[in-house]
C-alpha cells in the first residue's frame, strides 16, 4: 500500500494525476520520498549482506535520484 501511495504522489508530481490531490501534498510527499529513498540507499550500501549491497543498493540509489528529479522539477 505504501508503494502505491508513493507511485500516486510521484506520478501526480510529474503531472500524471491518478488521484486528485492538492499540490502541497504532492510537493511534500515527493520530498518525503526523496528522504526515505536516500535513507534506504544508505542502509543498503552499509549492509553486511552482499545481496543488499550489490543488488538493492544500486536500485535504491536510482530510485533516490529519480525521485529527486521529479521532486525538484517545477510544478
Amino acid at each position: 500500500m505504501i508503494w502505491v501511495l508513493a507511485a500516486i504522489v510521484i506520478l501526480g508530481r510529474a503531472g500524471i494525476q491518478v488521484v486528485p490531490l492538492p499540490n502541497v501534498i504532492l510537493v511534500w510527499g515527493a520530498w518525503a520520498l526523496v528522504v526515505v529513498s536516500v535513507l534506504g540507499a544508505i542502509v543498503n550500501v552499509a549492509s553486511s549482506s552482499p545481496w543488499e549491497r550489490f543488488g538493492w543498493a544500486p536500485l535504491s540509489i536510482v530510485l533516490a535520484l529519480l525521485s529527486f528529479v521529479v521532486a525538484s522539477s517545477p510544478a
